[in-house]
């Protein structure tokens, strides 16, 4: 969660690309791009405010 924390501090300021399996909890993330086995090339899905 202390990561997470930090590279939200950043954002606005600065590009990241994370390369994962799965994204940090409670990161802040604006895009995603998947590139999964059995999928016609990349996968784009933006990123939607939670309610919370």
């Amino acid at each position: 969660m202390h990561l997470a924390k930090t590279i939200n501090k950043l954002k606005g300021r600065v590009t990241m690309m994370f390369i994962t399996h799965q994204i940090p909890r409670g990161l802040q993330v604006n895009e995603v791009f998947n590139f999964g086995a059995g999928q016609q090339g990349a996968v784009r899905m933006e990123v939607v405010e939670d309610g919370r």
